[in-house]
């Protein structure tokens, strides 16, 4: 009775340390495939009238650039073809801006994301910026509080 009293004090603290391990494992490896997700989704929109030297963003000291993308002006409008005159095509294909996708290396924070904000609307040529921060604010926070939550109770 006494060996077996033994056995279950040992062995029973040992598979919930284990079990814990494996479960705080399993989350963790979730969470960062999910930010992988994230980043490889999230993009900057920039519309601009004239076309950006993408030097100009990529010197930019808070942004690591993985990618830029230029949205082909020619596939705009095919999409809104169908609705509008010859005339009006015409005129859009002079007036239509430059529209850019930029992808980042990393998922920024709020505060990153708000310099990078910043620092595209002082390039000159930049018209809008669009960095999605409400969509980003949540989602991030959520993450944050994945991370949070399973570092605490695991």
């Amino acid at each position: 009775m006494k060996f077996l009293k033994s056995l279950i004090s040992f062995v029973l603290p040992l598979l919930i340390v284990l079990t814990t391990f494996a479960l705080y494992s399993a989350v963790n490896s979730v969470v960062s495939e999910y930010k992988k997700t994230i980043i490889d989704d999230y993009a900057i929109m920039i519309v601009s009238n004239t076309p950006i030297v993408e030097d100009n963003i990529q010197k930019l000291a808070n942004i690591n650039v993985k990618n830029i993308q230029i949205l082909q002006r020619e596939e705009i409008i095919n999409k809104l073809k169908n609705n509008l005159s010859k005339k009006t095509i015409k005129l859009l294909q002079l007036k239509l801006p430059f529209f850019y996708k930029i992808y980042l290396d990393d998922y920024p924070t709020n505060i990153q994301l708000k310099q990078i904000y910043n620092e595209l609307k002082q390039i000159k040529n930049i018209k809008k910026v669009e960095t999605f921060s409400s969509d980003h604010s949540k989602i991030y926070s959520l993450l944050i509080l994945c991370e949070k939550i399973v570092a605490v109770i695991l």
